[in-house]
């Protein structure tokens, strides 16, 4: 076993840093790869990519093995990480996407460092550690046979007969009524061709604009500036620190709970755009208190900051994850999701590059270039569309006979058979006489103004004036 301390210390800066740089180059292609072959095959193929990769690193005698090993993990970790939260966006009712997608992202942020501080106080070996990180891989990498592809992306890329057939086993598989998931799968489709409508024509509306905001003005540098800046954040807070008691650990846990669950109400009420708004100005806030209190020197604040920072960047994360899945269409939602990601990964790479050279008065620069950076990013994001929510209607509206289940139908097929119950109530008619004429009706006396308005006179005048209303007469005719 190769030694990483003391004056081979470079060897793990080395080591982190490829790390850094293997999600840069596998994005592209994995996004690429997702929109023409689709989801499924790529990410059981990452999947099983990073089990093999786990256990190499695990397995491994030399610090070369050793690295490629990693190489391998952090480039098919990250996009097999990507595919599924893409895969879970595509596959949600418009209802609650938003908030499983938000969840999912979250959960990983937030009980991933929890979970590592309990390994590291259990102090294993070397080996035990290893197997603790390679058998959910392992694991993920077997269920991973059992995901189905994604019906958006079938539809986007014509395979209508086999979206149906996904939609059709997958109500089978949760026990919903399959007329229920043909219409849901008619309307999935009449969505998808007017998505597609709308793309290939100019329009005005709020979501053709976010469906294409990558040609608009200024969206582009904005949408890539929030990559950038929260990638940044993320790997210059997410620094290696000393083990906490598990009492502050557990605080921090439910502090970011609350955290996350007041940003999903805050984007659900107002949208992306507004909590991705909100996040950057947080860690702007943040990052000047930095400056501040490492001035005046204030260390054990500012270790406590930083994991408050930590909150507001995890969420900015997880709302911009959330934002570049809804504004990219189905056709191509991976490959700019991932050219996306690439923006990202480039923050990443900085926030690597500057460990090699720390320092109190580099750290104070860092922290003021980084608050101006998240100002300019929460300005920027102005830029970008808001995209619309779909919410649930509150009326109650009567069920089709189409998304009925078959005791509602024999239900309102008894109701209709079913005799009508008479009233018991019965009326007394006066016996009509027996005449051929009808019955003279008492008239009321016309008032003047009904007179004048029967005479012939005034129906003329009712007439539109396009001259003589003989129809002999060449006027008449002429205006006709």
């Amino acid at each position: 076993m190769w030694n990483l301390v003391c004056d081979r210390q470079w060897l793990y800066q080395f080591s982190f840093f490829l790390y850094m740089v293997g999600p840069v180059f596998s994005a592209p292609v994995a996004g690429a790869l997702a929109d023409r072959f689709g989801r499924r095959p790529v990410i059981v193929t990452l999947l099983w990519v990073f089990s093999f990769a786990s256990m190499v690193s695990a397995a491994a005698n030399s610090f070369f093995m050793f690295l490629i090993a990693r190489l391998l993990i952090s480039a098919t970790s990250y996009a097999a990480f990507a595919l599924l939260f893409i895969l879970l966006y595509e596959v949600t009712d418009n209802e609650h996407r938003a908030i499983l997608a938000f969840v999912s992202s979250a959960v990983g942020l937030t009980l991933t460092p929890p979970a590592v501080h309990v390994v590291s106080w259990l102090q294993p070996s070397w080996y035990l550690a290893q197997i603790f990180l390679v058998a959910p891989t392992v694991l993920l990498a077997v269920l991973s046979s059992l995901i189905q592809e994604s019906p958006i992306w079938l539809l986007a890329s014509g395979m209508t007969q086999q979206a149906e057939q996904n939609i059709l086993r997958t109500a089978r598989m949760n026990g919903t009524n399959l007329a229920r998931a043909k219409v849901t799968f008619r309307a999935l489709k009449a969505q998808i061709k007017a998505g597609e409508e709308a793309a290939s024509t100019p329009a005005s509306s709020s979501k053709t604009c976010a469906r294409s905001w990558l040609f608009s003005s200024g969206s582009p540098l904005s949408a890539a500036l929030a990559w950038f800046t929260l990638t940044l954040a993320l790997y210059v807070l997410f620094m290696p620190t000393s083990t906490k008691p598990w009492f502050e650990e557990a605080t921090y846990v439910v502090l970011e709970t609350l955290f996350y669950s007041a940003i999903c109400w805050y984007m659900r009420r107002n949208g992306y755009r507004h909590a991705l708004w909100l996040s950057l100005i947080l860690l702007c806030v943040f990052w000047a208190l930095f400056v501040v209190l490492n001035f005046v020197g204030y260390p054990r604040v500012v270790s406590h900051l930083t994991r408050l920072a930590q909150l507001a960047t995890h969420s900015g994360v997880t709302v911009n994850y959330c934002y570049t899945a809804e504004a990219f269409p189905a056709a191509a939602r991976a490959k700019g999701f991932f050219f996306s990601a690439f923006i990202g990964r480039l923050g990443g790479l900085l926030a690597t590059l500057m460990r090699l050279n720390p320092g109190r008065t580099t750290t104070m620069l860092a922290h003021m270039a980084f608050a101006l950076l998240a100002l300019l990013t929460a300005v920027g994001v102005q830029w970008l569309p808001e995209l619309v929510f779909f919410k649930k209607e509150k009326t109650k509206r009567a069920a089709s006979p189409e998304v009925m289940s078959e005791k509602q139908k024999k239900e309102m097929i008894k109701a209709s058979l079913s005799p009508r119950k008479k009233s018991t109530k019965t009326r007394i008619r006066s016996p009509r006489p027996c005449s051929d004429k009808p019955r003279a009706r008492s008239l009321k006396p016309e008032s003047p103004l009904l007179k004048e308005a029967k005479s012939p006179k005034s129906a003329e005048n009712l007439l539109p004036h396009y001259g003589s209303t003989k129809p002999n007469s060449p006027k008449f005719v002429q205006s006709r």
